[in-house]
This record gives C-alpha cells, structure tokens and sequence, in this order.
C-alpha cells in the first residue's frame, strides 16, 4: 500500500484527565491481543448481501478451523458488526449435530467475538457459523460507501473495501492477522444496476434471484491461500478496458464512464511491468485476472488486494492533455509498486505487522524497477535518491524514529507504522544490498526466496538467511543488514585524511547533536539498539585521480582506513547507494565542489544530489558555509535530480527561518515547449524555487496566465505541466474572486489530479479570513471529499499565513478530527507532523502540550513525539546556523 525530545529544555507536567480502568474477561485468552495459536482457519464460506440503497448489509460466515490442541474457547475478530442469532458450532460441514454453548459474547477492546463450548474440542476439524449485519461504513475502511457525480448531475452510490491492516474484520467474522491464511469462497448479492461487481478472484456465476426482483447473486471462484487484509470488493457501475499479458493474464483498468478514457496509461503499464516482474521473479503471477480499479474516495494511495488493487483516481488515471509530467510519473511508479506486492507481500507475506517493512519497503524498491522498464528515459534510478533516501533521512535523524523492525500490537501502533521509515528507509537498505550483492545475485536470491515461501508467511531472518544461501556465503547478509533493520537511525562516516591514508569513523547522525543519547535517556525513546548504533557499512567511493575505478570497502563497527593518495579528491558513498551520511576535511568538500563546477565532471548527478543534500545536512558550521557555495554551480545544472534536492534543502531552511528577519535575504519566462519528462519535471522545479522565493518575473507571468486562464478556461491557456505553479501563484497574488473562480473549476473538471492540483493552489491564498473559510471546509464533506481532508489541511499549514491558522483550527475542532481520522487514516501522523511540527519557537513548543492534554491520538502517538522534536531541531538550527545563514546570504544574493 500507496507514514519526547530529548533536548534539555526545562520539563512541564500537564494535568492528564483520568481514564477509566480498561474492561477485562474472565477468560485469559480473551485479554490478550493476539489470538491464540491453536486454531487455525483452513477455508471461508460467506455471502454479503449489500442493499446500495438501504447503505447496509447482512451476511453469513461459514468457517473450516483445524484445532490443533485441546480447547474450550473459539475467538475470532469482529467490529462494528450486529450477530443475527447464535454462532453455531459443529464437527460436520452441514452444521448437523451442532455443539452445545456455554457462552458467547463480544469483547469490543479487541475488536474480539468469543464463544465458549460447554466440552472441549479435542483436536481436529470444526466449522463455525456466523449471521451477521453491518452498515457500510463512512470511515473509508472496511466496507464502505463512496460517490461521484456523473456529468449529467447524477450522485451515485457505490461500495468499496479497505482492510489493511485490520478492518477486514468488519467486514465478515474472521480470524484477522497476516498469519492466518486460507482460502475463500465469496457470493455477493445486490441490485442489478451494479453492474461492476467485483472481488479478488473472477466471477463463476452471475444469476437474477428468485422472488427478488432487482437484484442479482455473484458466486466467485475459491481464491489461492491468502491473508484476510488482502480481502476487496467493489459494487460500482464502472466500464473497464482490458489488455492481455505475455501469459494471457487479462488486465483490466475500471472507473466509472466518465474518467475510463484516461485509464490507457495505467493499462499499458499494468501489463509491461506485469511481464517484467514475472521474468524478474521467476514466478507467473499466480491469479487468472489482475483488475485495477479507481475508486473516488480512498484513504491510501493504493492496496495491493490480490488480483483487485484498488486505487485514489490520481494514482491511476491520466490525461496528457490536462495532467502533467508528475502526475504521469505517479501514475506508473504506483501501479509498479502495487504489482510487485502480487508476490512480495502477497505470494510470500509478512508473519506479523512487525515485519511490514518486508512489504512496502520491497514494493518501495521494486517500483522503481519497474517503472524504469516502462519507461526508461524517465531515470528512475537517479531519482531514486532525492525522492526516498532523502526523504527517509528527514525522519530517521530524529531521536523519535523507529526501526524498519518494530514491535507492534494494538491497530493504532500497527497503523503507525506504515510510514516513511517502513517505505523508503526500508527500500533505501534493500537498494542498498542489492548494490552490495550485486544485480544478477540479487534477482536469483529474490526468486528463490520466493519460491521457497510461496503462499506463506516469513520474516526478514529468512529473507537475509535465503539471500545468503544465494550467493554461498560469500557475505554473511544477515551479519550486515540486521545492523540496518534492527537499529533505529544512520550514520554519518566522517573521514579525515592522514597523509596517504583516509581514516574513517562512524556515528549515528541526529539532526540535533545535542539531543540526549537515547541509551542513556529512557524518556527519549522506548527502543534500544543491540549493536549501540554502530553499522556494518558497505562503502563505495572514488579518487580524483582515478575517478572511473570504483572500489569497495566494508566499514566496520570500528575505525576502518582506505588509501587516499595525497592531493587527490575523494568521493565515499558514490552514486548514493549508502544509506548513510559522509563528512570530509574542507580542504576535500572545496575540491568536490570544484568539480562539481566543471564542464565534464568525473561525479554523476546522484553524487550531486548526494554531496548536496549531505553538506546542508551535516552540523558544522564549516560545511554550511560551503553548502550554500554548493548553490552557484546550479546556475549551469540542467538535470532535474540535483534540482530537485536543492529545493528540498533550500525549503527546509527557507521553513525554518519563514518568521524570522533573516528570511528577507532568502529571497523565467514561463513556457511547456520541452518533450523530455525530466526536463518538464526541472523546469517545475525551478520555477517552484524562483515563485516561491518572491522571483517578480516568475510570479509576474503565473499571474498573467492565471488571468488569461479566468477569462476563457477552455482555451488551453495554461500547459499541463505549469498548471501547479500558474495556479498556486495566481491564487497567491489574487483575491476572492480568483479563489472562488478556481474552487468552482475544482467541480468542473473531472481529471482527479487536476483536482488535487487545486486542492493544493487553493491553499496559496494570502487571506487569511479565505484561509480559514478553506479550513472549515476541509472537514465538511459536502466541500471537501473525506479522503483529502487531512491533505488540505497540510497543505494549508505549509502556507506561512496558513501555518497558524491550521495549527489552531486542529487544536479547536480536535475531538471531531481525532474521531474522524484517528483511527485508520494513513494521513494521521502526516497531519500531526505538518501543522505541530513546523514551527520553531518556544511559545510554540508550549502550545504542543496541547497534545499532553490530549493523549488519545490514535495512530498518531509517534507523529506528536516527532513535532515536538521537530519544533526543538529547528530552534536548535536558529541559535547555531542562522547567523551563518544570513551572513552567506548577504555577501552573495
């Protein structure tokens, strides 16, 4: 699927309301969060029967366990379900003969159904029976309702699944974790007007019902063995368009009528990187169809639901004519990922939650694979780097971080854990083996592995153990990468040159030196590091004077030393494989950046990105002085991957300092004529940078084009791919009347990323009073659809005159939020970090006690730790680097 500080500041104790002791049972099992090991499920029997107008439905579950040790108790998962009558219990699939029950009764803390024998179950095979109602949920999980609008005005009704990681649970009475597989056999009924009605395996029958005018019965072949979270389903009206695979796998891309016409680049895809993943595992894909569905409102980006992937409009829809070059980009790198999840995730699958990283991390990685054989003059390998191992530094350089291999039980922690660390730490290491191994070792361990767990479970050990095996030993994988999932952070190798000899050493990189050790500090974070953050390091770099011979090194926990000729330059870390930090003399950085500038330089773009991001990163004043020396060499860059790191470095700064006088020194003509994606994709950048920093020419032509774009706005005047910038920046230097003039288009147009396109440029407004009227609209549905609530309200906040605004308005409508978004939304922690955890001030800091106030927030409990080092990093950065920020600044703007 598409994630307390330890600074010294004085300590407050906040009143925390009392809380009401927590219900227990009287039956042990029942008390504990997992379910007991000896009952497993071998097969499901169930039928829904959704009424689309009534907005509920009603359902039977017929379950084959296997006992595998005596027992007197079943539990399985239920919530937010009715039981119609008695479970029934018996040793035959007729149900003849039913065992007697003692008890049976719901244990809402554990989302828990139990039922209690009056004799005890020998070991051996039972069936369970479920009757049950359930409304369609409105909390975009489980099974819940959405709509859209057809053209002609239409609001139509349909249904759709979220289950990970645990709302299968609502949908049927089921054993619900990851573990637990089995087979399924599904009937759905509905009205016959649903004419898309769709689960994860083909329909075997599709009949009108007797005595049920209007309806009809959908029976679907059993599915392969699978976990329950990977459970779908979809009652729609939506037209498909299909393609078939090298191996007559049919592809099918749905949505409904209106918007099918933009699925053809997703079709396309869908198949080509089907057909590379089934080379590049060694595995067919193990299904008879692959649907891929747009769904209007969805919580993720995308599910990997076997054979039914369901997908937000903007991951998977795309029209050349309307959406730019990004949105393309996220069309494919999407539909990549969610396929690779087909066998790595779905094929093979985690044991628990505590392995998720396993998953996305894998899909993270894969996606780019598959995406540079789709499309392979979009370098995604070189994007790589800004886009998930600098993104992953940001979070994992906080004391507040967590492993890729985390701990977890209750839903709120599991939730927590699909976040930046899960995903891009997690595919930056695996990116990082693959280099150590070596491609063709790689692949061939991959498949094997696969292959050795197929319709299993596993957990990293195995993967490491089996990635060894591949390649006989020749690197103990298990020996280097446990030091990179089991500890929470990275290092920066700092390396110093003695003569003719480089000597390097490690420690772990905090964005705040002067955070306490988190060893040493219990308060500072609850996980403890086995290795004492220390890393097995593999290292590649190259010399000056002889910069096309790579060589490679394995840096130890301890000190470790490589030749380095005298007055020669050295580049560690080369094209960025590591994931880890690198610190070097002056005298080096100045001989980096020297080459940097030349006309042919010996450094790929990756090491631009990386010596960029590297040198405004690291604590010295020294190297933040040459950082921003790194900047004049960007007047020449014409490569869109260096750009894009120096606008996330630059606009981390420009953050920080947004309130402060010496943001006043932080301060084109506009066309789309550029064919190449990655130019297109530069040129966006760069005139993100030259708008945002107040450069008059670039915001003079957006307002311009905006202008023209009011007066007739079917006249193409505004190119797909600066539509991002003409909009923000003519809401930016508009009123009212720009405001609503886009708002209104926002309804017109039904290409979803144009939509969100606008969501975004709506929160551009310098207006406060049109600021927090967009707020109150963000959290009313009938304005603002659910699944982008959370995401208008961020985007808001990283508005400078928004910031505030969206911090208060949080704070103040915080019970409907929590409830609202707490529970299951991705979104969650994203929400807390962007409006709590972008300021940098004292007074600030208080106000976050808000959250002390407050200590139920849901999946967001890590998101609140990280604002409030967030807020303390960034004082940190004012009182040591803002001087030499500003001094820079003056000298050479």
């Amino acid at each position: 699927m598409t994630q307390s500080s330890g600074s010294t500041t004085t300590r407050t104790v906040a009143t925390v309301k009392p809380t009401a002791p927590k219900p227990t049972s009287r039956y042990p099992a029942v008390n504990n969060i997992r379910l007991p090991k000896n009952i497993v499920p071998i097969q499901y029997w169930f039928s829904l029967d959704v009424d689309m107008i009534g907005l509920q439905f009603t359902g039977q579950n017929d379950i084959e366990i296997s006992v595998t040790s005596q027992t007197n108790i079943i539990i399985v998962h239920m919530k937010q379900m009715t039981l119609v009558g008695s479970p029934v219990v018996s040793s035959t699939r007729n149900f003849g003969n039913p065992l007697t029950i003692s008890e049976h009764n719901a244990f809402a803390l554990n989302d828990y159904y139990y039922i209690v024998l009056a004799s005890p179950l020998n070991p051996g095979i039972y069936y369970v029976r479920f009757n049950f109602r359930a409304a369609l949920s409105t909390a975009l999980n489980g099974l819940y309702k959405s709509t859209y609008t057809k053209l002609d005005g239409r609001v139509i009704n349909i249904a759709a699944s979220q289950c990970q990681p645990t709302d299968a649970r609502k949908i049927i009475p089921l054993f619900d974790e990851p573990e637990l597989k089995a087979n399924f056999t599904a009937t759905i009924i509905t009205q016959s007007n649903y004419t898309s009605v769709l689960w994860n395996m083909p329909i075997q029958r599709n009949v009108t019902i007797p005595n049920r005018p209007g309806f009809r019965r959908y029976d679907y072949n059993t599915s392969v063995r699978m976990s329950s979270y990977l459970l779908a389903f979809v009652l729609a009206d939506f037209t498909y368009i299909e393609m078939m695979t090298k191996n007559r796998v049919p592809i099918r891309v749905w949505a409904t009528t209106d918007t099918i016409n933009q699925g053809n680049f997703a079709l396309i895809g869908g198949v080509n990187i089907t057909d590379y993943f089934e080379d590049f595992f060694g595995i067919p894909f193990p299904l008879p169809k692959q649907d891929m569905v747009a769904v209007p409102d969805f919580a993720a980006g995308a599910m990997e639901n076997w054979g039914l992937i369901l997908y937000r409009e903007t991951a998977l829809l795309y029209d050349p004519n309307v959406s730019a070059a990004n949105n393309q980009q996220r069309v494919a790198y999407v539909v990549a990922h969610e396929l690779a999840h087909m066998w790595f995730g779905n094929l093979v699958t985690m044991k628990w939650w505590d392995d998720l990283w396993l998953n996305e991390g894998f899909a993270s990685f894969m996606e780019y694979l598959g995406t540079d054989h789709y499309q392979p003059t979009w370098e995604m390998l070189d994007q790589f780097v800004p886009i998930d191992v600098q993104r992953a530094f940001s979070l994992d350089a906080f004391v507040t971080s967590h492993p890729v291999q985390v701990t977890v039980y209750h839903p709120d922690e599991i939730n927590e854990v699909f976040d930046t660390i899960s995903y891009a730490k997690g595919a930056s290491i695996i990116r990082m083996m693959r280099d150590m191994m070596g491609n063709l070792d790689f692949k061939n361990g991959i498949s094997r592995y696969l292959k050795k767990f197929e319709y299993r479970n596993a957990v990293t050990r195995d993967l490491w153990q089996t990635l060894s095996e591949a390649i006989s030993y020749r690197i103990n994988v298990t020996d280097v990468m446990d030091t990179w999932t089991l500890q929470m952070g990275f290092p920066v190798v700092t390396i110093t040159n003695t003569g003719s000899q480089a000597r390097l050493s490690q420690k772990r990189f905090l964005l705040d030196p002067n955070n306490k050790n988190p060893e040493v500090d219990p308060a500072t974070s609850k996980f403890r590091s086995p290795y004492g953050y220390k890393w097995n390091i593999p290292l590649k770099y190259i010399l000056g004077n002889s910069p096309n011979t790579i060589r490679s090194a394995m840096v130890n926990m301890s000190s470790s030393k490589l030749p380095w000729p005298a007055g020669t330059w050295l580049k560690a870390n080369k094209d960025a494989y590591g994931y880890y930090r690198v610190n070097y003399p002056v005298s080096n950085w100045n001989l980096l950046i020297q080459e940097m500038q030349k006309t042919q330089p010996a450094l790929s773009k990756r090491d631009f990105s990386n010596l960029l991001d590297d040198a405004f990163n690291l604590a010295s004043l020294q190297v933040l002085d040459i950082a921003f020396g790194t900047t004049k060499y960007l007047t020449k860059e014409r490569s869109y991957v260096p750009w894009r790191t120096a606008n996330s470095v630059l606009g981390a700064i420009g953050s920080i300092i947004s309130y402060r006088s010496s943001y006043g020194y932080f301060s084109v003509s506009v066309n789309d004529r550029y064919p190449s994606n990655l130019i297109r994709l530069l040129r966006m950048s760069a005139l993100t940078i030259g708008c945002g920093f107040g450069y008059k020419p670039c915001l003079d032509n957006a307002t311009l084009l905006f202008r023209r774009f009011m007066a007739d706005p079917t006249n193409n005047a505004v190119k797909p791919n600066l539509k991002a910038v003409v909009y923000r920046f003519g809401i930016a230097n508009g009123g009212i009347a720009e405001w609503d003039f886009l708002y209104n288009y926002f309804y017109k147009t039904n290409v979803a990323s144009e939509k969100r396109t606008i969501l975004d440029a709506l929160s551009y407004s310098k207006e406060p009073w049109i600021l927090n009227r967009y707020l109150r609209w963000s959290i009313d549905p009938a304005k603002v659809r659910s699944q982008d609530s959370t995401v208008v309200i961020g985007y808001i906040a990283n508005n400078l005159v928004g910031r505030p605004l969206a911090w208060d308005f949080v704070r103040a409508n915080w019970a409907y939020i929590r409830k609202t978004y707490g529970g299951s939304f991705f979104s969650f922690g994203s929400l807390i970090r962007n409006t709590a955890g972008r300021f940098a001030s004292q007074f600030r800091l208080k106000q976050a006690n808000f959250f002390r106030q407050n200590p139920d927030v849901g999946t967001g409990a890590n998101a609140v730790k990280q604002s409030v080092e967030s807020i303390k990093n960034r004082i940190s950065w004012i009182n040591s680097y803002e001087r030499v920020a500003e001094d820079w600044l003056k000298r050479n703007v």
